[in-house]
């Protein structure tokens, strides 16, 4: 995720140039596993996932050096309390090294980079299921149970402006100036007018 104030950062710092081989040695040099790395995409940040013998996968994530310590400590804590809170929520797990850190900083080529292993949450994307009424409750209930176990996580870093943020869609206007199709500019314009007209008004009965 990223924040409005940082989003320029992040948008334009170049993904951490590592390796296969170099996340291989990483994930035995700090988690003490063993197994084939391939590279898997992300928008920032640099990500692999780590298959070990018996099968097992996970996702080690290097983050972007742009990126906050504040926010990405941010990032890892709610996945610690929610493991707490709701461990049968099927949410990747932090993994913890050998020294018992969460996200430590390692060191490649020089350059100072924060990094998290997870593990790897199987299943298939929701672009790429049949919707269902069954789906969409599962997926409802699945969303409710975990924002109770979010209910009383609280931490430094969530006061801020994410520009993904639905319920704040009014602030990617300014963005508009650079969608250049006229046809394109329409259709989003009309569909902020009418988040205006039939969605802001309800947001602000809830809590």
């Amino acid at each position: 995720m990223c924040d409005v104030q940082n989003a320029g950062t992040l948008m334009t710092q170049a993904v951490p140039e590592v390796s296969c081989q170099q996340a291989q040695a990483l994930v035995w040099q700090y988690y003490g596993l063993q197994g084939d790395v391939t590279l898997l995409t992300g928008e920032r940040d640099k990500n692999f996932c780590l298959t070990v013998p018996s099968g097992r996968r996970y996702m080690l994530k290097v983050i972007n050096a742009a990126e906050s310590v504040a926010e990405s400590h941010y990032q890892t804590a709610l996945l610690l309390h929610v493991a707490q809170q709701a461990a049968a929520l099927p949410v990747p797990r932090v993994v913890l090294t050998r020294y018992q850190q969460a996200e430590p900083v390692v060191y490649i080529d020089g350059n100072a980079l924060r990094i998290r292993l997870v593990s790897f949450l199987e299943g298939t994307p929701l672009h790429a299921v049949t919707p269902s009424i069954a789906l969409m409750e599962s997926l409802g209930s699945t969303l409710a149970q975990l924002d109770v176990a979010l209910s009383r996580f609280f931490h430094p870093a969530e006061q801020r402006q994410l520009l993904w943020d639905i319920s704040r869609a009014e602030q990617i206007r300014p963005y508009l100036a650079f969608v250049h199709d006229a046809e394109q500019q329409a259709a989003i314009t009309q569909i902020l007018q009418r988040y205006d007209s039939h969605v802001t008004p309800q947001l602000k009965t809830l809590r």
